[in-house]
């Protein structure tokens, strides 16, 4: 349209020029004017093809945004797909999981022990968690008494047996307890001393049992800690049966020496010994 214009204005002027009716002047005037014209027209058109430019670099722009939004959808369809997939995983896998109860021995050591526990459930208790089998005191021993009943001698056996058998060369660390009531039998504090030196004697007496049944006495450890590791807290008398109990905790090889011979694993002490009465630790 504006080149039409400028081809106009230029025929009108050269028809006026011809009919002699405009001047030298104005003629100039016009052919500036033409000039102008057609120098604002070129850079109208150089604008309109810079804009058809950039409009096709924003349509291809815009095709390759909505090929990667595309591509972005479908992956994240996938990705949504995938976490469903691991969702039901791991529900599954929960799933079997509660049905395991984890144990810090070999299988086929927990599985004996376990076995032991439900054969004799008022005598052993079993914690697979920590490896450690508790002895009720009340149903291995007499009142202030270190010997060993009959029927504990027998559980104790089976004891020795699985420890001897599974394939795993555990170690043994026995631990007695006793709860917190004050001995009043003179012939029960001659003999123990007092409640630390009974919880160690009965732990030595446990020992002394499963070695005779096989179990090697350089991979036991016994100890006593009279009424200073209560299960529960002590009643107003101190007299509490959870408190009285042995318990033998399964630990792995230490990998150390030992000397070996049949008292290897704990030290003898008298009778009537009371020098362990306020120790920190208890008497190996």
């Amino acid at each position: 349209m504006s080149r039409k214009l400028v081809m106009v204005g230029a025929m009108l002027v050269g028809s006026m020029m011809a009919t002699g009716c405009v001047s030298q002047r104005e003629y100039d005037h016009s052919v500036e004017a033409e000039q102008t014209w057609q120098a604002r027209l070129a850079e109208v058109e150089s604008q309109r093809d810079a804009a058809d430019a950039r409009a096709r670099s924003l349509a291809a722009e815009n095709t390759n945004l909505r090929n990667d939004l595309t591509a972005a959808q479908q992956a994240n369809a996938g990705i949504d797909d995938r976490a469903r997939q691991l969702e039901e995983q791991i529900r599954g896998m929960s799933g079997r999981l509660d049905n395991v109860r984890l144990s810090m021995l070999d299988p086929t050591t927990d599985a004996a022990l376990r076995g032991l526990a439900s054969q004799y459930p008022n005598l052993i208790g079993y914690d697979a968690d920590r490896g450690m089998l508790r002895i009720a005191s009340d149903l291995t021993f007499d009142s202030g008494s270190d010997v060993v009943k009959s029927g504990a001698t027998e559980a104790l056996q089976k004891v020795a047996q699985v420890l001897t058998t599974s394939g795993a060369s555990y170690e043994l660390r026995i631990e007695g307890h006793t709860d917190a009531q004050r001995m009043s039998n003179q012939n029960t504090i001659n003999r123990h001393g007092d409640n630390r030196g009974l919880s160690l004697n009965r732990a030595k007496a446990v020992s002394e049992s499963l070695q005779r049944s096989g179990v090697p006495a350089e991979r036991i450890l016994v100890a006593g800690w009279g009424q200073y590791r209560p299960r529960v807290a002590n009643t107003a008398s101190g007299n509490t049966p959870e408190n009285r109990r042995v318990e033998i905790f399964l630990t792995a090889p230490t990998g150390a020496s030992y000397s070996g011979g049949s008292d290897a694993g704990w030290t003898e002490t008298p009778a009537n010994n009371n020098t362990n009465k306020n120790d920190d630790f208890p008497v190996k």
